[in-house]
């Protein structure tokens, strides 16, 4: 069987092999990176996914209440955990990776570094206007800085790369459904987070291999159904967690999940316009606006992967997430789905894994 967690564990020796081999490995924070612009510039875009806790280099830079993710992220960066990279990207979440991104800038020399300024009401059309003109300088950055030329036809077979790698993990993913699943919550996320971080066309190949594999195998024992919402992570350990404690995990909400692989891009029409589009109208995290693609993207996940409990994921120090938790949870109220919050990113992943254990013990009933 295919073992996804291995290159999430492995991601450093991975992708410094790939390095020496020349392949040119481009960093990038948080979930707007366009991967498909990557690709079509020969380089290799691999998520930053950080460090656990503690976080000696990065906290000399950025403030400590910064959510564990970021300090993460830059702790990594800091210590030269990637010396692959030949650059660093970051299109614009939330002030907490910006913090990440300005520190390496600093600190972290001689690397390509591109910042892209994303909208955050995503839905006007001077939105798309104005992040496809950033996409544009972004491709002439490429050009320039790595000596390239970037082709309509490399962003087409860019396109076609990324929208296959989300095909095959929506088809992995839709295997949550069943009301005996043939796979875990846990092991979907694993295969989601590896492609963020291996060559695509070589992950694809990967995926099917693993989809023949997985629907040979026999479903599991029914259990509660519980949805996940929060931001991201840089591990599925805490839904295996979950998982431990006899809940299936059939649905997330998460930026290093289901937002991830939910939406492709256009290929009719102008592929930087549509390369815009996917990027600002996908499953948007909770910084962008308005709230409400947010929230029928949840409502449409609970309905058709039948969860019936919901569980808060929420980084602390997650402004954004904790503003709308309030919202999400009154429509759940509403509906009459039974849901509990748990706060991560604490002193100690020890202290993250026993509060989600205790969390969903209490949430399941067991």
């Amino acid at each position: 069987m295919t073992d996804f967690k291995s290159i999430i564990a492995q991601r450093h020796s991975i992708l410094n092999d790939f390095s020496k081999q020349g392949r040119g490995v481009l960093g990038y924070l948080g979930p707007y990176c366009p991967e498909e612009l990557v690709y079509a510039a020969g380089l290799l875009p691999v998520r930053i996914l950080g460090t656990e806790k503690p976080f000696p280099k990065s906290d000399e830079h950025i403030q400590p209440f910064y959510c564990s993710y970021s300090r993460g992220c830059l702790e990594e960066l800091l210590r030269n955990d990637g010396p692959y990279l030949k650059g660093i990207f970051y299109a614009y979440g939330c002030d907490h990776l910006r913090g990440a991104f300005d520190s390496c800038l600093v600190h972290v020399p001689n690397l390509y570094y591109r910042y892209l300024d994303m909208p955050g009401w995503v839905d006007r059309p001077a939105a798309v206007e104005f992040y496809t003109k950033e996409l544009e300088n972004f491709q002439k950055s490429l050009e320039d800085w790595f000596k390239v030329k970037i082709t309509d036809e490399g962003i087409r077979q860019g396109i076609g790369l990324c929208n296959r790698s989300r095909a095959l993990l929506r088809e992995l993913y839709a295997l949550l459904k069943e009301d005996r699943p043939r796979v875990s919550g846990a092991e979907v996320s694993a295969a989601i987070f590896s492609s963020m971080i291996y060559p695509k066309e070589m992950h694809n190949a990967l995926l099917e291999q693993y989809l023949a594999e997985v629907r040979k195998k026999e479903g599991r024992l029914p259990g509660a159904r519980v949805m996940v919402i929060g931001t991201e992570f840089n591990h599925p350990r805490l839904l295996e967690v979950i998982e431990e404690q006899g809940a299936l995990v059939v649905a997330d909400e998460l930026n290093t999940g289901s937002r991830y692989i939910w939406e492709d891009v256009k290929t009719e029409g102008p592929l930087l316009e549509n390369i815009a589009v996917r990027y600002l109208r996908g499953i948007n995290d909770p910084a962008k606006r308005p709230v409400e693609r947010r929230l029928k993207h949840i409502d449409a996940m609970m309905d058709d992967f039948k969860a019936d409990k919901v569980m808060f994921l929420l980084q602390k120090g997650c402004d954004p997430v904790e503003w709308l938790e309030p919202l999400i949870s009154k429509r759940l109220k509403e509906k009459g789905i039974p849901q509990i919050q748990v706060i991560v990113g604490g002193d100690s992943l020890m202290d993250d894994s026993e509060q989600v254990a205790k969390a969903t013990r209490a949430l399941i009933g067991g």
